[in-house]
């Protein structure tokens, strides 16, 4: 008995001594840092060290959450919630920056953790270990007396907000049976500033599958599936008012698989946002309507008995965005008919979210759905074996799904402090 109530104190003194050598102290705030793919949470770790890194956001002194989103130039506006919990209720700040796109990795998470450590000393300033703390101040080079960058011009744009962006790639794998060949190019345009947004892009993709292979009787049998497919999407959107925005597009695009020699269509838009543009990142539930006129030129007869066609067609769209503190939320769901005739239609929807429901549990699930009437491309004959095990084109459908879930549960330390990167993790 005394020998276990030894060990006991022994076991309990060792895990105190640990516990200490892990960063985790009683006076330290407790940050709980809600952040997505684009935080370096080791490089966070190790730069802002002061605090302590809590795995549960119920147990934290500062919920800090950070979302991110496209600007023009094809950077990233980064924006950090910070939001008092407990003795701390009701102290909260929100500081945006920005990423461009010629901005390195190491540069953006260096002004990712200056703005942490920004956003976080109202609450430092609270505590005890705020008497560490040294603020300075780097004047920049060529001024005197007050900094004077904000009066300086913004600085001239040969480009005009021009950005271009271009890809190509390529990719090859096979065995004794198989070869598989594809390459894909892209071509962007975008000009984006608060009144205006202008988009292009253009891109092509050619692809072959190739089955050999020898049946019961000694023959060698081949399968070819070449794909070839091109699109362009020019679209203009001017922006009304805080919630209203209107636009224009035209598409143009081309696919073996689905019976398009060539296809066209523009359309006109119209779109209400709920919620003021400025808080999209956050949250945002927008409705569209579009109207328009589509050709299409088929590579076969289709089962309607068209080898092409002049359609016009109608579009209503909903979707919504939420990224709070208990979790995230998105969801579509879209209606599309042609007008000639509204048999011919389709339903689509979808629903992501992960929520935190108690403690160390979270619970995740996706799913979608369609229900297709209007596949007005789909080629007239019959459907061989290796068209359909191979998908070597499109089949007539009406519907399709899918769905993913799970479910999380951590337990043990709620601190998240040290950084050891051996053997990768």
């Amino acid at each position: 008995m005394r020998t276990t109530f030894l060990l006991t104190i022994f076991f309990i003194s060792l895990n105190t001594c640990l516990f200490s050598q892990n960063g985790a102290s009683s006076d330290a705030l407790k940050v709980y840092l809600d952040c997505s793919w684009f935080c370096d949470m080791d490089f966070v770790r190790r730069e802002v060290d002061y605090v302590d890194y809590v795995r549960d956001q119920f147990l934290a002194n500062v919920y800090v959450l950070a979302t991110e989103q496209s600007t023009g130039g094809n950077g990233r506006e980064i924006k950090l919630m910070f939001q008092g919990q407990g003795a701390f209720q009701g102290v909260q700040d929100t500081l945006i920056f920005y990423r461009t796109v010629n901005d390195s990795e190491d540069e953006f998470r260096q002004r990712l953790v200056r703005y942490l450590s920004a956003g976080l000393m109202p609450y430092l300033a609270r505590t005890s270990r705020f008497e560490h703390v040294v603020i300075t101040y780097e004047k920049p080079e060529g001024t005197r007396g007050e900094d004077q960058s904000s009066n300086t011009a913004e600085a001239d744009d040969p480009w005009n907000f021009w950005v271009f962006r271009t890809s190509i790639s390529g990719y090859m794998n096979g065995d004794n049976i198989y070869r598989s060949r594809s390459f894909y190019g892209e071509l962007e345009a975008s000009r984006i500033t608060e009144k205006w947004k202008h988009y292009a892009s253009f891109s092509g993709n050619a692809s072959n599958d190739i089955f050999e292979f020898q049946d019961d009787n000694g023959e060698m049998l081949r399968f070819e599936n070449p794909n070839h497919s091109f699109n362009a999407h020019i679209y203009t959107v001017k922006s009304l008012t805080d919630h209203w925005s209107a636009g224009a597009e035209i598409k143009a695009f081309r696919s073996t698989f689905g019976n398009y020699n060539y296809a066209a269509k523009a359309r006109t838009a119209v779109e209400y946002n709920v919620f003021p543009y400025q808080q999209s990142n956050q949250r945002r539930l927008a409705f569209q309507y579009f109207i328009g006129t589509q050709y299409n030129d088929y590579l076969e007869t289709t089962i309607y008995e068209r080898d092409r066609e002049l359609l016009f067609e109608q579009e209503v769209n909903a979707g919504l965005t939420l990224v709070q503190k208990w979790g995230d939320i998105y969801a579509s769901l879209s209606w599309e008919n042609y007008l000639h005739n509204f048999k011919f239609n389709s339903l689509d929807g979808y629903i992501e979210t992960e929520v935190r429901l108690f403690k160390g549990f979270s619970f995740n699930v996706g799913a979608g759905a369609s229900i297709i009437h209007n596949q007005l491309n789909i080629q007239k004959g019959d459907v061989s074996e290796s068209d359909v095990l191979i998908r070597r084109r499109q089949l007539e459908t009406s519907f399709d799904y899918w769905m993913h879930f799970g479910v999380s549960y951590t337990f043990g330390s709620v601190y998240n402090n040290v950084v050891n990167p051996r053997f990768g993790d």
